[in-house]
Formats: C-alpha cells, structure tokens, sequence
C-alpha cells in the first residue's frame, strides 16, 4: 500500500483507501485476509491474537481480563477516539503480520463507504467477503456464516436511511446526557461501556451497520470477531476527520476529556496507555495514518422526507448553534411500558407546552428551541431488530408511505449488554433521541399537530433471525435550546 511522507517530519504516513475503489483481491484485500489468518492461530493470550484483540472491544464473561478486555467506549462522547486508538493499534499489528509474512511494509487498512453516492452497489458487502475461498484457494478469514440472512449473498445489508450523514450536520461535539441534543460525539462520560445514550453519529451510520450485518456483528461481546467491523470502523473514523473539516466544528478541549487515559497493547504486543489528546491528528504519531478522500459528501436526511412547505416558513435551524446552559425540558412521556416485536407497535404519550426555563427561551427565542423525541431504557435479552421511529403518521396510513414523517431509526446495537443490573454502567438499557424539530414545524404549519397529544409509531426494519423483542421503557418529548 502506497504511503505519503510526513510534511517535513521524517514520518511515513499509512494511507487507508476506500475498498469499494479496489480490485476484489486487491493486494491490500489479500493481505489482510492472509495476516488474519496468521493471527487466528495464536493462542488468546497473546494480545496479537485475532480474539485477543476482538475481546478488547468486547468478551464473556465480562470479568475476564478487566484492564484490557470489555474495553469499548459506547454512549459517551469517548466513544470516537477510543475506538481511533483501538483501530489503529490492530492496524499496526496486522501490519506486521504482513510484514512477518513476506509482504510490503506499508500495509494499510482500508474503509467501508456503505454512504457513497459514487460507488456501485457501496451497501452489499464487499465481494471479497462474501467469497468463501481466497485466490490462493484457502479458507477465506474474511467470510463468516454469522450475518444476517442474505448479506453474504450480496444483498444491500442497508438503505438510504440507514447509512444517512446527517450527523454531520452536528455543529457541536458533545452533548447532553439526558433529553435533549446528544452531540456528533456523544454526551460527557468517564469510563462508559457498554452503551447507553449515543452520539448523533453513533447512533447513524454506526449503530444501523452493526444491526444490519448482524451475527457477531451484532454485538459487543462478538463484533470485532468479523473482519468487517474493522473496515466499518475505519469508516466511522474518517467521518470524523470530515466533520472536523467543516466550519464551526472542534473537538472537546476539556481537560477531563482531553487526558482521559486508556488501556491497550501496541502492534507488537507491548502494553501502552493513550489519550484522547493523541487522537486528535491522525497523521501525527502515534497514529501517522490519513485517508485518501475526505470529501465533504452531498447532504443525506435522516428520512427520505420532501422538502416542507412549512419549513422553510418556520426558518428553523438545522442544529442548535451552541451547547445550551439550560438543561432540557420535558414537555410529555408515556406511563406504560412498550414492548417492540417483529410487527409494527405504536404509543401515544400526553403532551403540553414548556412551563419552566424553556418557556422563557420560546418566548424571547422560540427559533433557538429544539425538540427532541426519546426512547428510553430500551432493553432485550438478545440481539435485536432496527426500528423506523414515525411522529403522527394518520390513522390507518401505514407508516412506510409516509416517509417525509419519520423521525430516524431505532437500531439496538449493545441492548443485550446494556440490559443487564449486574454489569457496569448497565441496567437501563438504551436511550434514543431523535430531532424531531422540523416535524413538529411542518405539522403546525400544516395544522396536523396536536398539542396535547403525540402519536408515535415502531416498523421493523432489519434482518435479524429470531430477534429478541424489545422493552421500551418510556418514551418522551423534550424541548431544549
């Protein structure tokens, strides 16, 4: 793999290419499949082991290896550059298993643009995983059984909506941990795994892509069994260098944040500790690796909605300009819990007007008001399926017909996990929060919004064999600034 050179800093810096863009077998393909095998037949114990390094992210029992497995960071504004450091450390120590194995010294991972607008068929997974025998004529480390019905086939694991980029319309990094705006990057946290309330990005593309695969995909305990993940991740981690890219965009400088310290082990085995604050510039060490696009991609929904009428009328902001000092309010909830199954379900919770700091901001500022849809304490016992969430679909409308009112998807990744009491940080499940501020405008313009009461609706939406239904504990509407 090609590599540039550092800016006058002697570093060579690794270059991760988009594998929709390669050969089937490319030799970046090959290589990598070869090096997976070599770290498949190393002992668990050894931290260049292909389990080894899958278990940092997640393992059973949870209390094995605590300072190095069930390490990922999810529902926390650590979730990006944990997950930058854990990518490219494996990067590293696939690197020398191909260097190990004979081959080039500038081996780099490459990324899965499932969004692309440019690539042919960029939401079936790549060939190269989907064949069951390398070039060579072995077994194929990249294909395995566990995925979802009819990835392996080449069927799109995903649609539009799944793989949509508005979270890079995020203008802020971190968000607030109950209610309202969750940030790009995921509310402030210490140590958080597994999942609880997710980042704009995150929640989308992130979490669908895991549900969609699905199998060891699926969760945390298996995901980094499957070599895709590893290019899904790299994925995940280039749009964060392109959200970096856009105006009014910066990463958290709290110190708290910034000198966070994490566990892990070098590309040779060695222990180390990072930061965020090494994480920050990826072609500096200890990272020294760039992506070969970063280009700003074309706007995609969260829902294939038409462009309102009312919208442009309400002139409402596309996201709240700053963090908000006011903590968010809650304008309505429901009082019974929701079960979600493979059929559709739907609830209705009573809803009111501000009454306390949000009142005042509507009054004086009633554009700088969000309003935010939550699902929360959403739990399972397994795996579990993706969910279209609709605000206020009409009474006997099924709600696929109407896709300028869906408020975004739902996709359970780590509900299992985060479902258990005894685990850390665990117990209450998953919180979801859509934006649902320019639904609510359209409505009121066009007099179908009813401010006492809201509907909202569930539609199944992914693959998942046998999926564990769902507990949703409350749903609730809050508005904040």
């Amino acid at each position: 793999m090609e590599q540039s050179a550092g800016s006058g800093t002697g570093v060579t810096i690794a270059v991760r290419r988009d594998i929709l863009k390669l050969a089937t077998w490319d030799p970046t393909v090959l290589w990598y499949a070869r090096a997976i095998t070599v770290m498949q037949r190393r002992s668990i114990e050894e931290p260049t082991s292909w389990l080894y390094q899958a278990a940092i992210h997640g393992h059973e029992p949870e209390s094995e290896r605590s300072q190095y497995w069930n390490q990922c960071q999810h529902g926390s504004s650590f979730f990006l550059p944990w997950h930058r450091g854990y990518i490219a450390w494996f990067e590293q120590t696939i690197a020398a298993a191909v260097k190990q194995l004979g081959g080039p010294t500038s081996w780099a991972l490459p990324y899965w643009n499932y969004s692309s607008k440019t690539d042919q068929n960029p939401r079936c997974l790549p060939q190269a995983f989907r064949e069951r025998q390398t070039p060579d004529g072995e077994p194929n480390p990249l294909f395995v059984t566990e995925r979802n019905p009819g990835v392996n086939t080449g069927e799109p694991v995903a649609d539009e909506a799944d793989v949509s980029l508005a979270a890079l319309k995020q203008l802020v990094f971190e968000g607030v941990g109950q209610g309202g705006n969750t940030g790009f990057g995921g509310p402030p946290t210490g140590f958080h795994h597994p999942a609880g309330r997710s980042g704009a990005l995150e929640a989308l593309p992130h979490n669908t892509i895991h549900v969609d695969v699905g199998g060891w995909m699926g969760s945390f305990s298996t995901a980094a069994r499957d070599p895709i993940f590893w290019l899904h991740h790299a994925n995940i981690d280039r749009l964060w260098e392109i959200w970096r890219q856009e105006p009014g965009r910066s990463d958290p400088t709290r110190g708290e944040w910034l000198d966070f310290s994490f566990d892990l082990h070098d590309g040779e085995g060695h222990p180390i500790k990072f930061t965020p604050r090494e994480m920050l510039s990826t072609t500096a060490p200890p990272l020294s690796y760039e992506y070969d696009d970063l280009t700003i991609p074309p706007s995609t929904p969260a829902a294939a909605r038409p462009v309102a009428v009312a919208a442009s009328q309400a002139n409402v902001p596309e996201q709240p300009p700053k963090p908000s000092q006011e903590p968010p309010e809650m304008v309505g909830a429901t009082a019974q819990p929701l079960t979600l199954t493979s059929e559709p379900g739907e609830t209705e919770l009573p809803i009111s007007e501000p009454t306390g700091p949000m009142a005042r901001v509507l009054a004086a500022e009633p554009q700088a008001v969000r309003i935010y849809l939550n699902v929360e304490n959403v739990v399972s016992e397994g795996p579990a399926m993706s969910y279209g969430v609709y605000l206020n679909v009409p009474e006997g409308v099924d709600p696929r017909e109407r896709p300028d009112l869906m408020a975004g998807v739902l996709a359970p990744f780590g509900s299992e996990r985060a479902s258990r009491p005894e685990d850390p940080h665990s117990g209450t499940g998953l919180h979801f929060t859509f934006d649902v501020t320019h639904l609510v405008a359209e409505q009121r313009a066009a007099g179908t919004w009813n401010p006492s009461t809201a509907h909202v609706a569930f539609v199944p939406r992914s693959r998942t064999p046998a999926p564990a239904p769902l507990e949703v504990g409350r749903v609730s509407l809050y508005y904040h600034r």
